[in-house]
């Protein structure tokens, strides 16, 4: 699982944060600390759909943490989802990625392999 957080300075200075192996695990505060979402890309070529489970919270506790955002990723597809006006964090961005869509104590269990690459554009 390879993670990297890239800095960009441009009109606004962005950090492109990927994971290429996305999972129900989930991984806590990207930016390590209040940021805003721009832009998300998914591909995902797993064996089954899944859902993108954004939280803003500085810890994942899977089943129990509620998400702010919930994205249907179709197994075999790639989507991006850009957000001009940015969608504000003020605690941290975390997320997970499993095959459960409900808004709070859903199972993150992903039947298969992950094969999810999940992309964020924040600054």
């Amino acid at each position: 699982m390879a993670r990297t957080a890239s800095d960009y300075t441009l009109a606004l200075p962005y950090t492109i944060f990927e994971d290429t192996d996305a999972d129900a695990s989930g991984v806590a505060n990207i930016r390590g600390s209040a940021c805003t979402l721009y832009g998300i890309e998914i591909s995902d070529n797993s064996a089954g759909n899944g859902y993108l489970r954004i939280m803003d919270s500085t810890s994942v506790v899977p089943g129990t943490t509620v998400p702010k955002l919930v994205i249907f990723c179709k197994t075999n597809t790639e989507m991006t989802i850009h957000i001009p006006a940015g969608l504000s964090f003020t605690a941290g961005l975390s997320y997970t990625y499993g095959d459960a869509g409900g808004v709070s104590g859903a199972s993150y269990s992903h039947g298969g392999s992950q094969n999810v690459n999940v992309r964020f554009l924040t600054s």
